[in-house]
C-alpha cells in the first residue's frame, strides 16, 4: 500500500515541494536525467510518478537557487543509509530518493534536496576536488533539473531523538505501532544515545528524509504523548495508570536532533 502524507514544512518562501518520497519497502518515485523528450511539467517522458500532482513539479525559481542535486555512478547495491553517510560538512539533508540500477543503468543514481543551497555548493567543491566518493564509486553530480526552494531555516530536521520508557520507546514498538499504516520511510540508521536505571533511554532515529518521513514521525509521536497526557489527567488522584503505556507516553518526550550531513 502506497500511503502519502503531504510535507506541512514551508519552503522559503512556500512553494510545492518535489516528488512524493518515502517507503520503508524501499519504492521510490524518483527519476534518471533522460535522453527522451520533457513534457509541458518540465518532466522527462520516462518520469513514473504522478505529474498532475503539483507536489511532484519544479520550482519556479533559477537553477542557481535550487538546492536539489542529481547524482549518477552510485553503487549497485546503493542505500539510504549508504549514501547519507558519506554526505558530510554540506547541510541539513530535506528529502533523498535512491534509484536503484534498471534497463541500461548498472548504477545507482539518487536526488538529494538539502536545507538551503549551501548544501549544493559544498557538495560540488567535495566532488570537484576528489574528496566524494561512495564505497568505490565516484558520483557524478549535477543541480537537478527539478528545482527545489531552500526551506525556511528552522531546528527542524530529519533526526529525531526519543526519550521515554524502553518498553514503548523501542525501535519495534515505534515502527510497529506509532510509524507503521500512518507514513511511508526510509531509514538512515536507529541507535540507542543513552540508557538509565528508571528503565528510560534516548533513541535516535534518522530518516531517509525530514519531508513526509522524519516531519511525520514528529507528528506521530507527539499524538502519542498528548494521547497519555490526556488519560492521565483524567486518572489525577489515581495510582491506578501508574506503570501503563499511557503514563509512559504522557511522560515520553521527542525533539530534533543533529543531522551529521550538516
Amino acid at each position: 500500500m502506497h500511503h502519502h502524507e503531504q510535507s506541512t514544512h514551508p519552503r522559503w518562501p512556500h512553494t510545492n515541494t518535489q516528488e512524493s518520497v518515502g517507503s520503508s519497502s524501499g519504492t521510490n518515485g524518483g527519476q534518471r536525467p533522460a535522453s527522451g523528450t520533457v513534457d509541458s511539467f518540465g518532466m522527462s517522458s520516462n518520469y513514473k510518478g504522478n505529474k498532475q500532482n503539483p507536489a511532484n513539479h519544479s520550482d519556479n525559481i533559477p537553477m542557481g537557487e535550487s538546492c536539489s542535486v542529481w547524482m549518477i555512478n552510485l553503487p549497485p547495491e546503493c542505500t539510504v543509509n549508504m549514501l547519507l553517510s558519506h554526505i558530510r560538512q554540506c547541510d541539513k539533508v530535506y528529502a533523498t530518493v535512491i534509484n536503484p540500477p534498471g534497463g541500461k543503468h548498472k548504477t545507482a543514481a539518487a536526488k538529494v534536496v538539502f536545507w538551503s543551497q549551501k548544501g549544493v555548493y559544498r557538495l560540488k567543491k567535495q566532488v570537484e576536488a576528489g574528496a566524494f566518493t561512495v564505497g568505490l564509486y565516484a558520483p557524478k553530480f549535477e543541480v537537478n533539473r527539478i528545482r527545489s526552494r531552500a526551506a525556511r531555516p528552522g531546528r527542524e530536521c530529519r533526526v529525531l531523538q526519543i526519550k521515554g520508557h524502553q518498553h514503548i520507546i523501542n525501535e519495534q514498538k515505534l515502527r510497529d505501532e506509532v510509524f507503521r499504516d500512518k507514513f511511508q520511510w526510509q531509514d538512515d540508521s536507529v541507535s540507542v544515545l543513552a540508557s538509565f536505571a528508571d528503565g528510560e533511554h534516548i533513541l535516535e532515529w534518522r530518516f531517509g528524509s525530514y519531508r513526509c518521513q522524519a516531519e511525520n514521525a514528529y507528528r506521530a509521536i507527539q499524538r502519542k504523548i498528548g494521547w497519555g497526557k490526556g488519560l492521565v489527567a483524567q486518572a489525577i488522584g489515581s495510582d491506578a495508570l501508574k506503570g501503563s503505556d499511557a503514563w509512559m507516553w504522557a511522560h515520553a518526550t521527542v525533539d530534533y536532533g543533529v543531522d551529521p550531513c550538516a
